[in-house]
Formats: structure tokens, C-alpha cells, sequence
């Protein structure tokens, strides 16, 4: 089941942040040995309008894209540091909102948003799509 997640999530970041991740790539970024003279050649590389430009993202050992930041400090697990970025307008991001959304027992979207960040999921533009996924 975690191989199947890792190539679906894969295929759809690689559809979605197709740029992104060539960039990220080329640069030979990867959370482990994140240097500042690599940060700067990703961010000088990757556009402001893009909208991952300001989560500092990565990708893992497994070529998903991740969350960076300085909370890569904090005594915390692994996945809850550093979540997996998914896009707005997926299928397959519908199909993890709803997943969380009857997970909590359709309490709302902060608690839904909460839920899907607590479990390793950063959705890009989060409150509104998953407001807009709960008004539905």
C-alpha cells in the first residue's frame, strides 16, 4: 500500500509541479543536505508566482515533494515536518479531502484542514479548498 501511495503521489506531483521539480532536481536538492548557496540557485531559478516558491520544498529520497523550512529543527516526526505538497485542483486531492472530511465526522474545514496537516498533507491553498470542497 505505501509503495502504491508513493508512485501515485509521485505522478501527480510530477503532472502539477512539472517545472517545480525539474528545478528541484537540476539543483540536486534533497532534505538532507539543504545548503544556502543551493537555496539561493533554487530560488533564483523557480518563479515568485509559482506557489511553491515560498514553502521551501524538496524532494525526498522517495522523489516526492515536500515541505522544507526551518522546522526541520523541531523534535518532531518526520512527516508532521515536513508534509507532502499536494496541488489544489486534483482529483486525487479531492479524493484525500474527503477522506480526512468523514474522518472527522464532517466537523468542518478547520478540523478537516487540521486532520489532513496532522497526517502529513499540505494542500496548496488548504483553507480555501477545503472550505470550497465542504460547501459542496
Amino acid at each position: 500500500m505505501r509503495q502504491a501511495e508513493i508512485v501515485i503521489l509521485r505522478l501527480l506531483q510530477s503532472e502539477a509541479f512539472e517545472k517545480e521539480m525539474r528545478i528541484l532536481r537540476s539543483c540536486a536538492i534533497d532534505g538532507s543536505a539543504m545548503d544556502r548557496d543551493l537555496a539561493k540557485q533554487r530560488n533564483s531559478s523557480m518563479k515568485t508566482t509559482s506557489s511553491l516558491y515560498q514553502l521551501d520544498p524538496f524532494l525526498d529520497s522517495h522523489g516526492i515533494l515536500r515541505l522544507g523550512g526551518r522546522i526541520k529543527r523541531a523534535d518532531v516526526p518526520y512527516d508532521l515536518k515536513h508534509p507532502v505538497i499536494l496541488p489544489k485542483k486534483s482529483h486525487i486531492t479531492e479524493l484525500i479531502i474527503r477522506h480526512y472530511h468523514h474522518r472527522v465526522e464532517h466537523q468542518g474545514r478547520g478540523i478537516t484542514l487540521n486532520s489532513l496537516q496532522s497526517s502529513r498533507y499540505w494542500v496548496i491553498g488548504g483553507t480555501s479548498v477545503v472550505g470550497n470542497f465542504i460547501s459542496k
